[in-house]
């Protein structure tokens, strides 16, 4: 599976190279412009930032749930090897 974030669109989106499905999921803050996008290899969710949201996101893709979490909006997000987040804090110098 192929991860994305469609940036103006509002929304992450999938695409299955075998077989050319697209899939796509709306973020629930209208605006929030999803930017930075990873792939958990804990649980397999995808974490994306929200650029004008102030927010991270979680999609579980086996759902299609997203769940925000406020005060970490970022653009870059990545994942250490005990399954913790990271995001750098736009425009604070600061990593969360």
């Amino acid at each position: 599976m192929v991860w994305f974030a469609l940036y103006k669109a509002n929304r992450i989106a999938s695409l299955d190279p075998r077989t050319g499905e697209f899939q796509s999921y709306p973020v629930p803050t209208p605006g929030s412009v999803p930017h930075g996008i990873t792939f958990s290899q804990r649980d397999g969710s995808i974490w994306f930032t929200e650029a004008r949201g102030n927010k991270v996101g979680r999609l579980d893709p086996k759902t299609g749930e997203i769940t925000e979490f406020a005060n970490f909006g970022g653009n870059t997000i990545v994942e250490d090897s005990k399954g913790n987040m990271y995001t750098t804090l736009y425009a604070t110098n600061q990593i969360g």
